[in-house]
């Protein structure tokens, strides 16, 4: 009898968080969007895992993951600035801070280039885009970035909690990889030719990095709301996000075969992962 009070207790108590989370008056245009993510992003996850192509789910999520972020930095004005201090997504008790927030919208728009990029084949051979293709291939750090705000990662490295430092140091190694390999690594290889006529269709791999990037940049910010929010604790959130990192890890060695076979696009794309670490100028020359 206790166990069955007890399942029924937790049975409303989710219900209860559900409706708060989603079904509210306030926020609701951001809430209503955020659950269609979630639901479209674990039925795309459960399709690819099942073997299911569902092609256009790539373009979709995506959109709604961009047009989510923008929605969020408009709704969430009250955010506190960043003010030199650490960043709420990666300490235990803050809130993130609105640039934060609006920062995603960059990320989030360059998961959603390479997505069109890598579905529609005239993105690469239309003339048209050729300006954009360029940009979004080889400058999206030099030239759209600046329209966004820049939070750094040094303010949280040097906190002085220590979780905050590891998992931020943690963090900050894992995003140089993946900016330099989920994004200008794959996108170089699309804008040569070298993934064929269907990306998309006929690469498990760029599906697979598609939802991990969804992952990353849209539903670990609702992770971030369930920490606010006090439903999981900073240590299941840092894990929730930090857990998909082996799963880019493994989908960047099964990339190796390919970085084997085009030797020099892979040494140029580490030498640009170094040049990373100089200054502007250097990193401009490199693209």
């Amino acid at each position: 009898m206790n166990q069955a009070w007890g399942g029924a207790a937790a049975l409303l108590a989710f219900v209860r968080a559900f409706c708060h989370l989603f079904l509210a008056a306030r926020f609701r245009a951001h809430r209503l969007l955020g659950l269609a993510y979630l639901v479209l992003f674990f039925l795309a996850t459960a399709d690819e895992l099942a073997g299911r192509l569902v092609p256009a789910v790539y373009v979709v999520l995506p959109v709604c993951g961009c047009l989510q972020a923008v929605i969020a930095s408009r709704t969430f004005t009250f955010l506190p600035p960043p003010n030199q201090k650490s960043q709420g997504f990666f300490h235990p008790t803050r809130a993130m801070s609105h640039d934060f927030v609006t920062e995603n919208i960059y990320f989030s728009g360059l998961l959603l280039f390479q997505s069109c990029y890598l579905s529609f084949p005239s993105m690469r051979t239309n003339s048209l885009c050729l300006p954009l293709e360029l940009i979004g291939v080889f400058f999206p750090y030099h030239t759209v970035r600046g329209l966004f705000p820049q939070t750094s990662f040094s303010h949280s490295t040097n906190d002085p909690d220590r979780f905050t430092r590891f998992y931020t140091r943690f963090v900050k190694f894992f995003y140089v990889i993946a900016k330099h390999f989920s994004g200008y690594f794959v996108n170089y290889l699309n804008f040569l030719g070298l993934l064929g006529g269907d990306p998309v269709q006929d690469w498990r791999l760029v599906r697979m990095l598609f939802l991990l990037g969804g992952w990353g940049t849209t539903v670990s910010m609702f992770t971030q709301t369930l920490k606010f929010r006090k439903y999981i604790g900073p240590v299941t959130a840092a894990v929730l996000y930090a857990g998909s990192f082996p799963f880019f890890y493994l989908c960047y060695a099964s990339l190796l075969v390919v970085a084997y076979e085009h030797a020099w696009l892979t040494a140029l794309t580490l030498c640009g992962m170094a040049v990373n670490f100089g200054p502007r100028k250097a990193q401009i020359g490199w693209q």
